[in-house]
């Protein structure tokens, strides 16, 4: 086995979150996270809640963010 296959291999064990998938900070959704439509923190697992970061020409730009650790990630940037 290679090293690439142990290393996914253990990755995929430990990887509950949301995890980096492209470039630009585009993430992708886990299993569960696709079937229980919530998505979770990458640092730290906690459940991510839709906030209100600013508003745009009259419209509210909403954002993911942890109420823990405050990562933040735009809801198009996460792939499904």
């Amino acid at each position: 086995m290679s090293a690439r296959d142990m290393a996914v291999r253990v990755a995929s064990r430990h990887v509950q979150a949301l995890y980096w998938a492209a470039p630009d900070r585009h993430y992708q959704a886990t299993r569960e996270e696709i079937a229980s439509g919530v998505l979770c923190c990458p640092r730290d697992g906690k459940s991510l809640v839709s906030v209100s970061y600013k508003r745009e020409q009259g419209r509210s730009v909403r954002l993911l963010a942890c109420p823990k650790c405050l990562f933040l990630v735009k809801p198009d940037q996460v792939l499904r």
